[in-house]
């Protein structure tokens, strides 16, 4: 005899008689549920009252709302605007850092100022967070059963380790700016 019993998301699930009290996950929304022991019924889905404003229909028995997104499918889409914001920001900052060459080697220094190199620098350091962030959650995620959700993590770790090398070109660029000024001021 199969047991019979809810999920809060409203999912009808059975399980045999020998799971009696052990956990199991819902398919539909990853919840961990107990499997009730047989001899206890379930206990009633008790739905708070709600008094309706006057002129709005009464509403009864409404389902409630479906929960929010797994964890595991936050995490992937997480990972994948990271990576997307840590590779753009990664190849915007070497277009300035270009950009900064070009203007500092035509002898137009003057033309670039000074907040321009720092709000760059910084950017950098953005890059490098949201790209590694974008690899660890991506790389999490490879874990996962679920197709869709495992090639959101999969893009969201290639793009986390395209823009960390990026990055690490960024910032390699900014030693080596660092030392050129260093040795232009040296002079």
């Amino acid at each position: 005899m199969a047991i019979t019993f809810s999920c809060p998301c409203g999912r009808q699930l059975q399980a045999a008689d020998e799971h009696a009290g052990k956990h199991v996950r819902c398919p539909q929304c990853s919840r961990i549920l107990t499997v009730p022991t047989l001899g206890v019924p379930e206990p009633p889905q008790v739905q708070p009252l709600v008094t309706p404003a006057p002129g709005e229909p009464e509403l009864r028995g409404a389902p409630a709302a479906p929960p929010g997104p797994a964890p595991f499918r936050r995490r992937s889409r997480l990972a994948l605007w990271l990576g997307i914001v840590g590779a753009a920001l990664s190849v915007l900052i070497g277009a300035g850092f270009y950009i900064i060459g070009t203007l500092v080697q035509g002898g137009r220094q003057a033309a670039v100022p000074q907040v321009f190199g720092v709000v760059l620098i910084a950017l950098v350091f953005v890059a490098v967070a949201a790209s590694l962030t974008a690899l660890v959650l991506g790389a999490m995620g490879l874990s996962r059963r679920n197709t869709a959700h495992r090639r959101t993590a999969i893009t969201g770790f290639v793009l986390g380790i395209v823009g960390t090398c990026l990055s690490g070109c960024c910032v390699g660029l900014v030693v080596l700016g660092v030392g050129a000024a260093a040795a232009q001021l040296a002079r």
